[in-house]
């Protein structure tokens, strides 16, 4: 493929006007629905309007609230966290691995009879090995249902695609996700038994029409899907997946090379190789800082003062922020800090402690432009070069 200066060849979540649909409502979901399974291989897909509510929604359907535990990496997406908690059951957070994916040694240990669900993602668009938490799922002492969080990874494989590994997964087609429509997810519940075929119809009750139960059904709308256009153009979207998902590979690897003279890439499995590992959601640079808070911020300043301005959207930095509160777009989602949950007495996070003063994450989505990727890359190495702190 010929090189291009943009990611994912120029694509956006809105990019240009998304082709007239004749169907409206549960309908156009349908067919979007259709073309999921069709194209992923999954079956009987259901579209809901974000990942994390596609997590709420299937807590509900399989009974889990007051009472219950659930197991998450501390690394997770906060947003997993408030679902969580809006379902009436207790966030339990476990330390990550080197990868930040779930510790499944970790997770063993914060296992209870409460514990009805693990919930594990694939960090960065890398995919991770799932067997340890599987194993650790089988062993309990109750029935406890493995999650698999895919919004990052969408299109990464290990010996199967990302989404067949847990018993239910979620999927995100949020901006800056691997497949962008604006807004949107999927929940996929694997197997064939009667148990698997209830449940998928209790999700999709639970998802258009609400819990029995639940005091707040009217807080997402129990009509949890994306609007219409946002459909529209996640068809659209489809289309053009496996071709902006080239695209973006070839400008990781092109980044990967650049990095890997002076740093150590987090996953930085081959971009070249297909289907792939990693879809690079992110590209996460070790920085050489010893964990050094100065030592990173005098980083930071560098590499912001040599950057120019359209390729500082390029870098998130690592640097903890002050204790924050998530935001949605629903204000009256329950809100929670990572900080209050990570300070229980005698819990411990030693991996995840260790990544606050050395990470820097590189964006790879339709926003950003591949000579603002690459830019941001040699600004990164003489960043370090001229480091004195």
């Amino acid at each position: 493929m010929p090189p291009t200066d943009t990611i994912n060849n120029g694509a956006t979540a809105h990019a240009g006007q998304a082709p007239a649909q004749p169907r409206h409502g549960e309908e156009v979901m349908r067919v979007v629905e259709q073309r999921l399974s069709v194209e992923f291989g999954f079956r009987d897909p259901l579209l809901v309007r974000s990942a994390s509510e596609g997590f709420l929604c299937t807590l509900l359907a399989l009974g889990i609230g007051t009472g219950d535990e659930v197991i998450l990496p501390v690394s997770i997406c906060h947003t997993m966290i408030n679902a969580t908690l809006l379902s009436g059951a207790t966030p339990v957070l476990a330390d990550c691995d080197q990868q930040m994916a779930l510790s499944a040694a970790a997770a063993k240990l914060r296992i209870t009879p409460r514990t009805r669900c693990i919930a594990a993602h694939h960090p960065f668009g890398r995919a991770v090995d799932l067997s340890p938490l599987r194993a650790v799922a089988a062993r309990s002492a109750n029935p406890v249902v493995l999650v698999e969080d895919c919004a990052q990874a969408l299109g990464a494989a290990l010996d199967a695609p990302v989404g067949l590994f847990g018993d239910v997964a979620l999927f995100s087609f949020a901006a800056r996700k691997p497949l962008a429509a604006g807004t949107g997810g999927m929940v996929v519940v694997h197997g064939h038994s009667p148990h698997n075929e209830s449940l998928r119809a209790r999700l999709r009750h639970t998802a258009r029409v609400g819990a029995p139960g639940y005091p707040d059904d009217e807080l997402l709308g129990w009509f949890s899907s994306p609007s219409p256009s946002d459909a529209a153009t996640l068809l659209e979207q489809i289309d053009r997946f496996r071709g902006d998902l080239r695209a973006r590979l070839s400008a990781a690897a092109e980044a990967v090379t650049i990095l890997a003279s002076s740093f150590s890439v987090l996953s930085s499995e081959d971009p070249r190789r297909w289907p792939p590992r990693s879809v690079f959601h992110r590209i996460v640079v070790d920085l050489p800082t010893r964990n050094r808070p100065a030592r990173y911020e005098g980083i930071m300043r560098r590499l912001d003062a040599m950057l120019p301005p359209s390729a500082r959207r390029v870098v998130e930095s690592g640097i903890p922020r002050a204790p924050f509160e998530t935001e949605y777009l629903q204000e009256r989602y329950r809100r929670a800090r990572r900080e209050d949950l990570c300070d229980a007495p005698g819990v411990e996070f030693p991996v995840w402690n260790s990544y606050r003063w050395r990470y820097v994450y590189l964006r790879t989505d339709a926003s950003v432009s591949r000579s603002d990727l690459l830019a941001a890359c040699h600004a990164l190495v003489h960043a370090i070069g001229s480091n004195e702190d």
